[in-house]
C-alpha cells in the first residue's frame, strides 16, 4: 500500500493511473463480452445448420420413398418387364423402336400422373447405361450413358438400386435407380427423379422461407447436351449456376430479394463455397428487409462420388440474432458501467489515502503549537 501511495503522489498521477486502469478494465469487459458473443453466434449458426441439414434430409428421403412407391406400383409389371425383354433381344432399330414406342404408349398417361407429384424424369435405359426412352424427351434416344450418369453404371454393376443427386445430359435432379429383371435375367435399369423445385415444396411445408438451388458450371458444361445449357444462367457466385426451371417466385421472400441478398454475401461466401462445407452467413443491409437481420444457410450437395457438385441455400430472417445482439449490448453497458464504478471507487480511494497521508506526514513532521518543523521536518529538509 505504501508503494502504491507513493507511487500515486499527485493528482495529475492518479487522473493518468485511473485512465490507464479504466482503459485495461474496459479493454478486457469488451473481450469477454465479444467472446461470449462469438460463442453464442457459433452456437446458433451451428444449430439452424443442422436444422437446415435435416430437413433437406429427411425432405431427399421422402421423395425417394415416393419414388419406389411408383417403381413398385407402376413400372415393374409384367407388360413393361416383357417390353424391356423384347427390347433386349431387338437386333435392328426398327425392332427397337416398336418397342419404344409401345413402352411409350403404356405408360405415357402414368408418367403424367407421377408428374403430379413433381416427378421431372421416368427413363428407361437398357444393359450398359444406354437411353431407352426418356419420357421428358422422347425423340432424345440410343446415346450412352457411360462416365456420364454413374449412378445408372453403378446399379449395371451391382444390380441394386440407389437414390443420389446427379447431372444428366438434359436435366439435373435428386435420382432413383432401380434395376429391372424378368427371372433371374438382367434387362437394364429405370430412372424416376425430381427436380430441386419437388424438394423444394417438400421443404416449404417445415417452415415458410426461401431457397435456392446452385450447380457447378463445369458439371453443367461437362455433362449436359450443347442445346440444352441454355437452361442454365450464372449466379451471382464464383463457377455456379442456376437452373432456371427451378427459379419461381412462390416464397417468402422474392426473387429479387434472394438476388440482392446473394449479391451482398457473395464475396464471403465464394471463399467458403472452396471448402465445400456446409456454412452460414449472417447479416443486415437498409436496403433489404428494413434492416432485419437475415441468415443464409449452406448446404452441399455431394454426388456418388462424395463430390460437392450443387448447393442449397435456405434464407430466411434471424430473429435469434437479434437477440445475441442486444444481450451483447446489455451486457457490455452493464459491465462499463460496473468498471466505471469500480475505477471511480478505487480514484476516491487513492486520493483519500494520500490525502491522509499528507496529514500524517505533517503531524510527524511540524510542531503541533507552533506548527514549524520539528527535528524529524529539519532532518528531512537537510536531506
Amino acid at each position: 500500500m505504501r508503494y502504491l501511495i507513493n507511487f500515486f503522489r499527485s493528482s495529475k498521477s492518479i487522473i493518468i493511473g485511473v485512465v490507464v486502469s479504466f482503459a485495461i478494465l474496459e479493454g478486457l469487459v469488451y473481450l469477454s463480452v465479444h467472446f461470449i458473443k462469438t460463442e453464442d453466434t457459433q452456437n446458433y449458426l451451428n444449430s439452424v445448420m443442422i436444422d437446415s441439414k435435416e430437413h433437406i434430409d429427411s425432405s431427399i428421403l421422402q421423395l425417394s420413398q415416393l419414388s419406389k412407391v411408383f417403381y413398385e406400383t407402376l413400372i415393374d409389371k409384367p407388360e413393361v418387364i416383357d417390353i424391356m425383354y423384347q427390347a433386349n433381344k431387338s437386333k435392328d432399330k426398327q425392332a427397337l423402336s416398336k418397342q419404344r414406342e409401345k413402352l411409350y404408349s403404356l405408360l405415357k398417361d402414368k408418367y403424367v400422373y407421377m408428374k403430379s407429384y413433381d416427378v421431372r424424369q421416368l427413363h428407361f435405359h437398357l444393359p450398359n447405361a444406354i437411353s431407352f426412352l426418356r419420357f421428358h424427351r422422347p425423340k432424345k434416344y440410343g446415346d450412352s450413358l457411360l462416365g456420364v450418369r454413374e449412378s445408372i453404371e453403378y446399379v449395371n454393376k451391382n444390380k441394386t438400386s440407389i437414390s443420389t443427386f446427379e447431372e444428366g445430359r438434359i436435366f439435373n435432379g435428386f435420382r432413383n435407380v432401380f434395376a429391372l429383371y424378368k427371372d433371374k435375367m438382367f434387362l437394364g435399369t429405370v430412372e424416376v427423379s425430381y427436380s430441386f423445385s419437388a424438394l423444394k415444396k417438400t421443404l416449404l411445408k417445415f417452415s415458410h422461407s426461401s431457397y435456392l438451388f446452385l450447380i457447378k458450371k463445369d458439371v453443367v458444361k461437362s455433362k449436359v447436351f450443347k442445346d440444352e445449357q441454355k437452361r442454365y444462367r450464372d449466379s451471382e457466385f464464383n463457377n455456379y449456376n442456376y437452373d432456371v426451371a427451378t427459379l419461381e417466385d412462390n416464397m417468402q421472400f422474392r426473387l429479387k430479394k434472394l438476388y440482392a441478398i446473394n449479391t451482398y454475401i457473395a464475396k464471403k461466401a465464394n471463399k467458403k463455397m472452396r471448402d465445400g462445407n456446409s456454412f452460414a452467413i449472417y447479416f443486415r443491409d437498409s436496403h433489404i428487409y428494413d434492416n432485419s437481420y437475415i441468415i443464409a444457410i449452406f448446404t452441399p450437395i455431394v454426388n456418388l462420388q462424395d463430390k460437392v457438385v450443387a448447393y442449397i441455400i435456405h434464407y430466411k430472417f434471424a430473429t435469434f440474432m437479434e437477440i445475441i445482439i442486444k444481450n451483447f449490448l446489455y451486457l457490455f453497458v452493464i459491465l462499463t458501467v460496473l468498471s466505471i464504478l469500480i475505477v471511480s471507487l478505487f480514484a476516491i480511494f487513492l486520493f483519500n489515502e494520500i490525502k491522509k497521508s499528507k496529514v500524517m506526514r505533517e503531524f510527524a513532521t511540524h510542531d503541533n503549537l507552533t506548527k514549524i518543523l520539528n527535528r524529524y521536518g529539519m532532518n528531512d529538509l537537510a536531506d
